[in-house]
């Protein structure tokens, strides 16, 4: 996991350190008052590059294609709104959803289930334990 992400910046293996409860104590502030906590550059450089050209082909040929169209409220109307104002202009989505089991041996797969960030997170949450989902359609699903 060395080769993937930095955990010489996020020591998320030394459970217990004393820089390992920095990053955890810093992570529950930054959730606290933002919503969410930001681990800028943990992926290690064309890590994110290297996923990307791993499930690419798979994207491409064997995704689920889903097409919508709707507002930002994914309702037809809101009481609130004339039927005319921008918020209720209608949109297109289209998302292609690779499944957990179409990138059995994938980067991505590898930082999911990589327990000592499970555990990590776990403790930003104040969670005793989360577990990884055995799923393999919906444990992970990567949407482009």
């Amino acid at each position: 996991m060395e080769t993937i992400l930095d955990l010489d910046r996020y020591p998320l293996h030394r459970e217990g350190s004393p820089e390992w409860q920095r990053l955890v104590d810093e992570s529950k502030a930054a959730l606290a008052a933002n919503g969410m906590f930001n681990l800028e550059g943990l992926l290690r450089p064309g890590i994110a590059e290297k996923a990307v050209a791993e499930i690419r082909p798979v994207m491409d040929t064997r995704s689920h294609v889903h097409r919508r169209m709707h507002n930002i409220y994914f309702k037809p109307s809101i009481p609130e709104l004339a039927p005319d104002h921008p918020a209720l202009r209608k949109v297109e989505t289209i998302s292609h959803t690779v499944c957990a089991d179409q990138i059995a041996s994938s980067t991505v797969l590898s930082i999911y289930e990589y327990e000592p960030l499970v555990r990590f997170l776990a403790a930003t949450m104040d969670k005793p334990k989360l577990h990884v989902m055995q799923d393999p359609l919906a444990r992970a699903n990567v949407m482009g």
